[in-house]
């Protein structure tokens, strides 16, 4: 790919997901020449070219550590994010292309390894996991989503916590649901909540959670809305009265009244 830059990122609407664009720039490696490079360049981003171009060798981690330049900023609260950007100057744009990593080995870096990255990673591929790995990756997944910002989590994981596979997942079920369906609350008789009560604080959880929930109480399963029921009583107070009259109770009714 000729092209790597941010003009070449298309980015889904509904659930932000990136992927390349852009394929009129590819081409194999066998017809990239000098003089091939020298007439497409009109064509492709300036920044993003190598000065030391001869032919195709290094010429898209040299793209891509431009682009992320251009999207990561040394001072957001990305882990590793500095260090990253430090190796991509260093390595990505070395100024001997042969001597540039593979994009594969890119993905080593740490930077595409904490936490969140592998949280993510975990609840996608739910399905290829052993019964013991689920079990000690839902015990401590509470704590390590507190690390970060709760609207980080609504806004990136939200989805994934509250897909049916995580819903039906008997140790999800156990370690996770109990604080992802409880917002926080000010109890009358404490001065302070447990954070470990909680992911999200109520404003938090009706921006995020509240729209997801109102998806899965539609969705016609026993035990999906016997889950939900459940820890009703935690959360139906984050619904408006309209929210629950209109569309809660509709779906309430409709299962009380079918025999399955």
């Amino acid at each position: 790919h000729l092209n790597v830059c941010i003009e070449s990122i298309f980015v889904t609407v509904e659930a932000g997901h990136w992927k390349l664009n852009g394929f009129e720039h590819v081409f194999k490696s066998a017809d990239i020449t000098k003089d091939f490079l020298q007439k497409s360049r009109p064509f492709r981003n300036k920044v993003s070219i190598d000065p030391h171009e001869s032919d195709g060798t290094g010429l898209e981690q040299f793209a891509f550590a431009t682009l992320c330049e251009t999207v990561i900023s040394r001072n957001d609260k990305i882990p590793y994010a500095e260090d990253f950007l430090t190796y991509c100057q260093t390595h990505l744009k070395h100024k001997n292309p042969s001597m540039r990593p593979l994009l594969s080995a890119v993905l080593l870096h740490n930077f595409f390894n904490h936490d969140f990255i592998v949280i993510h990673s975990f609840l996608a591929e739910l399905p290829l996991k052993s019964q013991q790995a689920k079990v000690e990756f839902f015990k401590s997944l509470t704590g390590k989503l507190k690390q970060f910002d709760e609207n980080i989590i609504g806004s990136q994981l939200s989805d994934l916590l509250l897909s049916r596979l995580v819903l039906l997942e008997q140790s999800a079920q156990c370690h996770l649901l109990p604080t992802l369906l409880k917002p926080q609350t000010i109890l009358e008789d404490d001065e302070e909540t447990s954070s470990d009560e909680f992911i999200f604080t109520t404003p938090a959880f009706m921006k995020y959670i509240v729209p997801k929930l109102k998806k899965v109480f539609c969705v016609l399963d026993i035990q999906i809305r016997l889950i939900l029921l459940e820890h009703f009583h935690l959360y139906v107070n984050t619904f408006t009265r309209e929210e629950l009259a209109d569309e809660i109770l509709p779906q309430l009714l409709l299962g009380i009244k079918d025999t399955n």
